[in-house]
């Protein structure tokens, strides 16, 4: 793909952004000013006509996304996890427990062993949990037993996944 314009438009986190006279080596992640995107080697010329949602797009202080609400807020992991996610619900909001793990395998985390981010996004798959994926035949997320005590939090009052309520691709770009 080559620049083929000195002007670029695109779309963050809802908000139109016209950018002229850009340098065709600059990535996505120096335009964004380091915002915590998995832009680090995407060209900024290649987001032209595209829409870019970083974490901060997804959710707000005043109304986090369910996907934030569930997973633990910890280091330089959590938006990785975020939006590897978000992707895999916008696309299926329904995932299976293989699913789940296919989209966030390329995420690594140092803090919190990866226990509480797969207990969080195990709440969205097919059913809402772990579907007895423990070897039990039945589900430990939805029958209380002691297993509760085991598990680091439950997600039964968190709010469901409503894609309805997602952003939408800008049909000016279409």
């Amino acid at each position: 793909y080559t620049m083929e314009c000195t002007t670029i438009h695109l779309n963050v986190n809802g908000k139109y952004v016209k950018a002229e006279n850009v340098d065709p080596e600059t990535n996505l992640a120096y335009f964004l000013r380091y915002t915590a995107v998995n832009a680090c080697l995407y060209p900024l010329y290649m987001a032209h006509h595209r829409l870019i949602l970083t974490v901060e797009g997804i959710g707000s202080t005043k109304k986090l996304h369910p996907i934030q609400e569930r997973i633990a807020r910890g280091g330089f992991c959590a938006p990785g996890f975020v939006m590897s996610a978000y992707a895999l619900l916008r696309n299926n909001p329904n995932p299976s427990i293989r699913e789940i793990n296919q989209a966030i395998k390329g995420n690594l985390c140092r803090c919190t062993g990866y226990r509480p981010i797969v207990e969080a996004l195990q709440s969205f798959s097919e059913g809402g949990c772990c579907n007895g994926i423990n070897g039990m035949g039945k589900c430990p997320c939805k029958q209380p037993t002691d297993l509760d005590r085991e598990k680091l939090v439950t997600f039964n009052d968190f709010p469901k996944f409503d894609e309805s309520q997602e952003i939408l691709f800008p049909p000016e770009f279409i």
